[in-house]
């Protein structure tokens, strides 16, 4: 699902980096013109809107721990599988690790949830 995401965002038009668990994985979009940060900070560092495409929001926090420095001023996407209570949980860490101060943050940050095609500005 990532590569075809960011398959769509380059013929868009839209500059797009790329990083994978599978740095080989990578290759087919270099080719279509993507930039490829082999280190993960590198990748989060290079733009405001990070897109996260794995199975589950476990696997999502376990891939950007210890990059919650990048996470900060970004807005951050998460696309996998899960129930409300692993998103509510996920977006409580994001929230704390790219908001600044203390809990609950208000001017730094703003929610968005889709949950089945139904946008709220806030989880249940």
């Amino acid at each position: 699902m990532g590569r075809a995401l960011a398959e769509a965002f380059l013929a868009a038009g839209h500059p797009t980096t790329v990083w994978n668990r599978t740095p080989h994985r990578a290759a087919p979009l270099v080719t279509a013109g993507a930039d490829h940060r082999p280190a993960l900070a590198d990748a989060l560092a290079a733009s405001s809107v990070i897109i996260s495409c794995t199975s589950t929001f476990r696997s999502a926090r376990e891939i950007l721990t210890g990059a919650e420095p990048q996470l900060a001023g970004r807005t951050v996407i998460t696309l996998n599988s899960g129930t409300p209570t692993e998103a509510r949980e996920f977006a409580a860490w994001v929230r704390a690790s790219i908001c600044p101060g203390t809990l609950p943050c208000t001017n730094c940050c703003t929610e968005r949830w889709l949950e089945g095609g139904a946008s709220r500005a806030s989880p249940p």
